[in-house]
């Protein structure tokens, strides 16, 4: 199954055939546990503070995923995350009971350079089972994750959104310009279609950046050099770990989690209001892209867990947290003494 602009991601399960659908082979047959080492060392946490949302209001988005998950909405957690490197916000949403915790969310998803990270809409995370997809710029976690899941599920993000047209001709995999270069190559980055090649080779040039020697310790790379080129010449500047976003996805719009939370009857809690919308700097139109079946998502296995670099982003974020919590309690006071 081929990407377009309304199917958004196809199935792919690491450790298959080592042969693209075309016959080509693949390089890196168990990129995942390759690049997961690397990722975890030289892609840092980036600092941040988050707040909850009143309980009762969602995002739109969060709610159709959510529920297609089988879920409830009044068991999710709604909360902004504000990066330094980035003056707006990004909405995540995580079902109480997610493998994923809101500071592995904030960890691996702040871990990808600002500019990549403006692709993806909304961070959602549940647990069912495992595997994760992207769906209208949502990136969607049913299990554990790690850096190269975050860097590939946010490259389906980015197949759409960073290009010139933000997506509205469908995504750089469907163009004639990066098939043309693909049928060039003698290898490929993925097995299963155009659209998981180009999530791929988000990783082999997020690698190439931060790897010391870049991809030639991998071997002979030049088998998907044109791929790589065509990918690279649009993600060029996005890409750059330290520099800040520069492009954003409008958020969706929030709305009740449903009649219990009695939101529109009575005082139960606020919308927020620092959603992104259209006329905001930076924030740019996007697609609406359909949902996805169960045939959709994509299972990753040989996944690289590295509990003390976990553990020390948890104990940053803890800091960042409790010195944002004493800044605003100083304000507080200041304006009160006032």
């Amino acid at each position: 199954m081929l990407l377009s602009t309304s199917v958004v991601v196809a199935t792919l399960l690491f450790g298959q055939s080592a042969f693209a659908v075309n016959g080509k082979r693949v390089f890196l047959e168990d990129i995942t546990s390759r690049f997961d080492p690397v990722f975890w060392n030289y892609l840092k946490p980036t600092q941040s503070h988050w707040d909850s949302w009143d309980w009762g209001w969602i995002p739109k988005s969060c709610l159709e995923r959510i529920q297609e998950e089988g879920f409830s909405p009044y068991d999710v957690e709604v909360f902004n995350v504000h990066y330094t490197d980035c003056d707006t916000t990004w909405t995540m949403c995580r079902h109480h009971n997610a493998d994923l915790s809101q500071i592995d969310m904030i960890d691996l998803f702040g871990r990808l350079p600002a500019g990549y990270r403006g692709a993806v809409r909304h961070v959602i995370a549940v647990s069912h089972g495992g595997g994760a997809y992207m769906n209208g710029g949502d990136i969607i976690f049913k299990g554990h994750a790690t850096p190269s899941i975050f860097i590939h599920e946010a490259g389906h993000a980015a197949d759409f959104q960073l290009r010139p047209d933000h997506g509205v001709n469908g995504p750089t995999s469907s163009t004639n310009e990066f098939r043309g270069a693909v049928a060039k190559d003698t290898c490929d980055a993925s097995p299963a279609n155009y659209g998981e090649d180009y999530a791929e080779l988000c990783q082999y040039l997020l690698y190439e950046i931060v790897s010391p020697g870049g991809l030639d310790p991998l071997g002979n790379w030049r088998c998907l050099e044109n791929q790589k080129n065509v990918a690279g010449n649009l993600m060029k500047g996005y890409l750059t770990p330290g520099d800040r976003c520069s492009h954003r996805v409008p958020d969706s719009p929030p709305v009740s989690m449903g009649p219990a939370s009695g939101n529109g009857k009575r005082s139960v809690g606020h919308m927020r209001d620092e959603h992104l919308q259209l006329g905001q700097r930076d924030v740019v139109a996007t697609p609406v892209h359909k949902g996805v079946d169960e045939n959709d998502v994509e299972l990753f296995g040989n996944m690289v867990f590295n509990e003390t670099a976990r553990q020390n982003a948890i104990t940053m974020q803890e800091q960042w947290q409790a010195e944002w919590i004493a800044q605003q309690q100083s304000k507080r006071m200041l304006k009160f003494e006032a």
